[in-house]
C-alpha cells in the first residue's frame, strides 16, 4: 500500500477526500 486511498481497508485521514 504506497498511496491507500479513502475506500475499503484505508482510514479516513489519508490521501482522498470525503
Amino acid at each position: 500500500m504506497a498511496s491507500p486511498k479513502n475506500d475499503i481497508g484505508s482510514s479516513a485521514s489519508d490521501d482522498d477526500v470525503d
